[in-house]
């Protein structure tokens, strides 16, 4: 094969890759977090986490008691993802909040608020390959955020849908910086 035509290939691969990749163009929408995108910690259970299943978002309750000046100032509120090992987990924000808060956890390096997925399906590593731990436990770990729209007041309310290992819907209503969760 010619140095030409190996190049050709190595680009096309490239751009296909790349185009597969979330976060590459039009990806809004639905992203995959899996074991490559891990990051390491040690981590104990806490009441503030929300928890759903072998899925955990760090601290992700105290977001209730946030004052919404945080939110803007920070675009949002920092809350990693820890899942058990050899698990799966799909978190939506629900229709009713995507214009408000969209999920940052695979670190595209996108500043656009649009281009952030409003569903991330987590992939748990296998327990050998885990960098990090829940209660001295394997867990996979992803370092992330729910981004706020800044040019907005803070949502009253975070409605979130999860399945777990393909299992049905669960969903989860936060309040957020002293709103309320009313019943739909």
């Amino acid at each position: 094969m010619t140095r030409r035509r190996i190049a050709f290939g190595l680009t096309v691969g490239i751009t296909v890759l790349l185009a597969g990749l979330p976060g590459a163009a039009g990806a809004a929408g639905t992203a995959k977090a899996t074991c490559a995108h891990q990051s390491g910690a040690t981590f104990a259970a806490d009441a503030d986490d929300l928890v759903v299943g072998p899925l955990r978002f760090v601290g992700l309750r105290d977001i209730a008691d946030v004052d919404a000046s945080n939110l803007v100032q920070h675009g949002g509120w920092k809350s990693p993802a820890v899942l058990r090992a050899g698990h799966v987990a799909t978190v939506s924000v629900d229709r009713s909040a995507r214009s408000r808060v969209r999920l940052d956890y695979l670190h595209t390096g996108s500043d656009s608020f649009a281009a952030l997925p409003h569903t991330v399906r987590f992939v748990a590593c296998s327990r050998g390959r885990s960098m990090s731990t829940l209660d001295g436990k394997p867990v996979t770990f992803w370092s992330g955020f729910f981004r706020t729209k800044t040019t907005t007041p803070a949502p009253g309310c975070l409605p979130l849908t999860f399945r777990i290992d393909g299992g049905p819907p669960r969903h989860r209503r936060l309040p957020v910086a002293g709103g309320s969760c009313t019943a739909e």
